[in-house]
């Protein structure tokens, strides 16, 4: 007998408010007993449930959600996590603020408040996406209790804006799986308010075109189709973008104003972005920029992952190395062992595979964990280690254990950040 959807749905979501917990207690019983490597953001919050959150990028979230957009280096972050944060902390927590709480903790609080809800909405999600993906509950709901056992899950947790960004993404995904293309297009662009990386759904507009349209004579019978759905797939692609190409305009008009006394060079570039230049500038960001040997303890915070992202993408592509190789066009018999050889989630091992090889090779390769959380194949790929007997305990390890050591780790101001 098939278990209803919304008692399956329910289980996840007591999952993951367990999970939330968890790190919670974790982080706190870390902070309580191990001296800080960085105590530096105790003077801008004093609330100790609160403190523990406070950490890394968090202090620039915080900073932009109470003071706005004030240096350059601050656009590196995108705005939609704050505004949120800020909006809640002024229309609904400050008049119920019993705890006399103040501004900036009023802020912080907002902001993990936020991220959580995001997160245990995104598993939810997540479970509709895999489902309506692979067609099969168990799997379904595997991958989302696997997405609850976050391996990034302090980061899920505090102010920043991995969880907010996995809830967009997945749905925006479930949207485009659905056939609702528009709707998913104006879902990932304000996912583009969030993250940069939003952009890139962008391609699967582009693998609609390449998969979807018809060829040889067909071409000939309906030109007028085929050009409006063209189009169509042409117009989602710009809305993709809308979201972060607004962000973009902002810190244009804001630095790049014939007035300002510090305008910078980048203004005059012929595609004045500054989100590149800031990353470039101060995060130095680039090919191969951060292949240095005192960066090898990074690489091995990384390793992990990427260990996990090869394997999940080798999997499937010796699965049908044709299907994988022709987009999609050229299939063999082959049955499918498991749901995670579906051909549906072939444009999402295409993402996977494109963001492992961009995360090596231009990143700061540690915080590949976190960059990855919003990628539905990660889950996917642990359900299906976790289907092989050989492989079943390790997948369950690795997100429990790197977890625990990343909330520790973020607790006490210590990398991966």
């Amino acid at each position: 007998m098939r278990i209803p959807s919304h008692r399956i749905e329910r289980h996840i979501v007591v999952v993951a408010l367990l999970g939330r917990f968890f790190v919670f207690v974790l982080a706190a019983l870390a902070n309580w007993f191990v001296d800080d490597y960085d105590s530096s953001s105790s003077t801008l919050v004093s609330t100790f449930p609160l403190t523990v959150y406070l950490r890394w990028d968090a202090v620039y979230f915080l900073h932009i959600a109470s003071q706005g957009y004030v240096y350059e280096q601050e656009h590196a972050f995108f705005p939609l996590v704050p505004v949120i944060a800020r909006a809640l902390a002024t229309i609904i927590l400050k008049p119920l603020n019993f705890l006399r709480l103040g501004d900036t903790d009023l802020t912080l609080l907002s902001g993990i408040l936020v991220s959580n809800l995001a997160f245990v909405l995104a598993a939810v999600v997540l479970y509709r996406l895999t489902l309506r993906a692979t067609n099969d509950v168990r799997f379904a709901w595997i991958s989302s209790i696997f997405f609850c056992l976050n391996p990034a899950g302090i980061f899920m947790s505090s102010f920043y804006t991995e969880s907010m960004f996995a809830l967009l993404s997945f749905s925006g995904m479930y949207c485009w799986l659905s056939g609702k293309a528009l709707l998913a297009a104006i879902v990932w662009s304000v996912a583009g308010l969030a993250r940069s990386n939003a952009i890139i759904y962008a391609g699967f507009f582009c693998f609609d075109m390449a998969t979807s349209l018809p060829i040889g004579q067909a071409v000939k019978r309906k030109p007028l189709d085929i050009v409006f759905r063209i189009l169509k797939r042409l117009f989602c692609i710009a809305i993709v973008f809308g979201g972060f190409a607004i962000f973009q305009y902002y810190g244009y008009r804001t630095f790049c104003d014939q007035e300002h006394k510090a305008r910078s060079g980048w203004c005059d570039w012929r595609l004045p972005l500054m989100y590149s230049h800031v990353q470039s500038a101060y995060w130095d960001n680039g090919f191969l920029t951060y292949w240095e040997m005192k960066q090898i303890p990074n690489f091995l915070f990384a390793l992990p992952m990427i260990c996990l992202s090869s394997f999940g993408i080798l999997q499937y592509f010796q699965h049908d190395k044709k299907r994988f190789l022709s987009i999609g066009y050229v299939k063999t018999l082959k049955a499918n062992a498991s749901p995670y050889f579906e051909s549906t989630l072939i444009p999402f091992i295409y993402l996977w595979l494109f963001l492992l090889i961009y995360c090596v090779f231009f990143m700061h390769v540690q915080v590949i964990t976190r960059f990855f959380s919003s990628l539905p194949p990660v889950y996917w790929g642990l359900a299906y280690a976790h289907s092989l007997g050989r492989h079943k305990r390790l997948s369950v390890l690795y997100p429990i254990l790197y977890g625990a050591l990343g909330v520790v780790l973020f607790a006490k101001f210590f990398p991966p950040a």
